[in-house]
């Protein structure tokens, strides 16, 4: 090769070299560019360089690069690192704010079947008569939310349960309420909540068998959307039910707008619709959850999904009612909170059943009240058919809440606990001030 050829051949390569030169593609990448997009350009602008080097250019007898060198990769592995921090926070957050509309529309459509609910009976539904039909306001509300196949299964007129047990005659469901209880419908889970869809129970699906006699036990189908009892305890039971363990002599209203019996019309809620709840979201417990001791629950963040138990209704070891009217009055939480942190560990185990069922009116499985503010950093309180049962989510720092007017809005995990109980109550008198 003659030195004229050889130094074409060069000046050839130095021009096929600037046409991919970082420098000159990139040279405004510091000006006015933001970032993230100058990032971009030059990755592709490495992109483009790395083909160039691996072409071949046919015809010719040039000189051509095919290769390029390690800082070069080093340099595309580092950009595509960046780029990948910088991409997936913002996919995670829209995700999880496409969840989270997808929460407010399950809401929005509990609030609007409430209202057409309403224009139908010009009343709200109840939380049942008693135990064996406590049919759930979730369920009563299916018809008016596209799901009448499901309630045309059921018979309300008919009890919910039957068995031989001494204390509350409930070992079986009816087989009219099993396709209903065992259905898993879109509309009652939460999106961000990966809990399971559906749980084993301790009732039989078989009329007339019992689990213990070789029954197979009820799979049913969870729920994380639950109503509002209140800014008080929850407390649903019906006279002489339990009445061996401290039960009541008559049915304890809430201050709520659903409770055991209730059937309100909108004419009672005399602080407003618009500022009053009427169903929020709470995690779904998860089977084989357990809790060690009280502070570990709480630092272990499975607060949201475990419940503290104690012993069912004369037995507990915390007086709830004069705990809770203490809260209430001075915007505390009436000694609860330091009961539970001083016994650490519940006498009546850690009870991992919030939500379990859709169609029971069981406080735990499908309501809320507001004495423990929204993912509250501390468990609820169980105590079988009562206690304290707190509004949580996964979404980050809210819960969702539909209220009466049919709205739907994020509630703040640090909102004032004296507003937040307000907004429970129908007719407190207070002025509400918003969240």
């Amino acid at each position: 090769m003659t030195f004229g050829e050889k130094n074409k051949k060069m000046k050839r390569q130095k021009q096929w070299d600037r046409s991919f030169d970082l420098r000159g593609a990139c040279q405004d990448s510091a000006g006015g560019m933001g970032y993230a997009t100058s990032c971009i350009r030059r990755f592709f602008c490495l992109i483009a360089r790395f083909i160039a080097c691996l072409a071949v250019r046919t015809g010719e007898k040039s000189f051509i690069r095919r290769a390029f060198t390690l800082v070069e990769l080093l340099v595309v592995i580092a950009i595509i690192g960046i780029l990948i921090a910088l991409l997936l926070p913002a996919v995670q957050a829209a995700r999880e704010a496409a969840r989270r509309m997808q929460c407010s529309n399950n809401l929005k459509q509990f609030g609007l079947a409430l209202h057409n609910y309403h224009s139908t009976f010009n009343a709200l539904p109840g939380l049942g008569s008693k135990s064996k039909n406590g049919y759930s306001v979730q369920i009563r509300l299916t018809p008016y939310m596209e799901q009448i196949q499901i309630f045309e299964k059921l018979d309300l007129k008919q009890d919910m349960f039957g068995g031989t047990n001494a204390m509350t005659g409930m070992d079986w469901f009816l087989s009219h309420v099993v396709e209903a209880a065992e259905a898993t419908l879109p509309v009652l889970h939460c999106p961000s909540d990966s809990g399971p869809k559906s749980r084993v129970t301790t009732y039989s699906r078989e009329e007339g068998v019992t689990i213990s006699t070789g029954a197979q036990a009820l799979i049913a189908g969870t729920c994380n959307y639950m109503v509002c009892t209140g800014s008080d305890y929850a407390r649903i039971q019906e006279p002489g039910v339990y009445s061996s363990m401290g039960s009541t002599t008559t049915v304890t209203k809430s201050n709520g707008l659903f409770y055991h019996s209730s059937a309100h019309n909108f004419a009672v809620i005399t602080d407003g619709t618009s500022n009053t709840m009427a169903l929020s979201e709470a995690c779904v417990g998860v089977e084989g959850t357990t809790g060690g001791t009280y502070d570990e629950v709480v630092a272990s963040n499975t607060y949201r999904i475990l419940m503290y138990g104690e012993p069912p209704m004369g037995g507990a070891l915390f007086d709830f009612a004069s705990g809770s009217a203490t809260g209430l009055a001075n915007d505390t939480l009436g000694g609860l909170d330091t009961h539970m942190s001083s016994n650490q560990t519940p006498s009546a185990g850690w009870q991992n059943n919030r939500g379990l069922s859709w169609v029971l009116i069981q406080p735990a499985y499908t309501t809320f009240g507001a004495f423990l503010s929204p993912n509250a950093k501390m468990p609820s309180y169980w105590n079988m058919n009562q206690g304290f049962f707190m509004a949580s989510s996964y979404h980050p720092s809210v819960v969702t809440t539909a209220f009466a007017d049919g709205s739907v809005r994020g509630v703040s995990n640090s909102v004032n606990l004296k507003q937040w109980r307000l907004a429970a109550s129908i007719s407190d008198g207070e002025v509400f001030s918003g969240f």
